[in-house]
C-alpha cells in the first residue's frame, strides 16, 4: 500500500503543480502560444479563464479582455493584484486596442 502511495505522489504533485502553473504564472506566454494552436488547451482556472483562452485563440482580444477582467473578479485580491495579472491585462488592453 505504502509504495503505491510512494509511486502516485509525483504524479499528484505534478499534476497540481501545472495547474497552478498555467492559471497563475506567465500567462502572457501561455496566450500567445494558444493562439498558434489548432484548438486552445482548457483549464480548471474556471470558466472565465477558458473564456479567455478560446477567445485570444480565435483573436478577440476585446472579448479575451472581458473574460480575463471576469476571471480575476472571481479570483480576488491576491491573484488580481499579482505581477502576472498586471502584466495579462496590460498585454490584452494593448492587443484589444489595437484591433
Amino acid at each position: 500500500m505504502r509504495t503505491r502511495f510512494v509511486l502516485a505522489l509525483p504524479f499528484v504533485l505534478l499534476g497540481a503543480t501545472s495547474t497552478a502553473l498555467a492559471c497563475g504564472r506567465d500567462t502572457v506566454a501561455l496566450i500567445e502560444s494558444v493562439t498558434a494552436m489548432d484548438k486552445p488547451l482548457l483549464f480548471t482556472c474556471g470558466s472565465e479563464f477558458n473564456e479567455m483562452l478560446v477567445r485570444a485563440h480565435r483573436k478577440d482580444w476585446k472579448g479575451a479582455l472581458a473574460a480575463y477582467e471576469a476571471h480575476l473578479a472571481l479570483v480576488g485580491k491576491p491573484q488580481a493584484g499579482s505581477a502576472d495579472a498586471s502584466r495579462t491585462l496590460a498585454f490584452l488592453r494593448q492587443k484589444a486596442e489595437a484591433q
